[in-house]
Parts: C-alpha cells; structure tokens; sequence
C-alpha cells in the first residue's frame, strides 16, 4: 500500500482523492495511485493545478507549494508562441 504521508498523497488527497484527479487529468487511475507512493510528473502538477482552475475549484496550498519548488525551465526550453513564430 502507498505511504499516505508522502507529499505526492497529500496533494493527491488535497485535491479530491486518486479518483478525481485521475478525472480531472484524463488518465487511468493506476496511474494516479502509483503517483501516491512516489511522485507526481512536474507536468501533470502544472495540469492538474489548470484543469481545477477550468472547474472553478480551489487549488491546494500543498498543490501551490509543489509547483513553486519546482526548478525553473532552462532558457530557451519553451516553444515560442505561434504569432512571434510567423
């Protein structure tokens, strides 16, 4: 069974349990449950703090603290929008 005291289950529980953010990020819910005892993937982070903004939901200050410890993209890393691109 998963450690439930890992940060990657408090976020998890924060924000609605395995279920709902397998939901919210359109994805099996093994998948999820495997984050609870180890990590959840700096992107689905990213996206699971969007898709509860969609849902008008209240984004975790567990999920906000995680997101803000993640280190910062390396220059030059990010797609340039599609206008500047043209």
């Amino acid at each position: 069974m998963a450690d439930e005291t890992t940060p990657a289950a408090r976020i998890i529980d924060a924000c609605g349990k395995t279920t709902e953010v397998a939901r919210l990020l359109f994805l099996p819910y093994k998948t999820v449950h495997h984050w609870r005892g180890d990590k959840i993937p700096p992107s689905q982070l990213l996206h699971l703090r969007r898709e509860l903004e969609l849902e008008r939901k209240v984004v975790p200050p567990e999920l906000e603290a995680a997101i803000q410890a993640l280190p910062p993209e390396p220059a030059g890393t990010r797609a340039a929008p599609e206008s500047a691109a043209a």
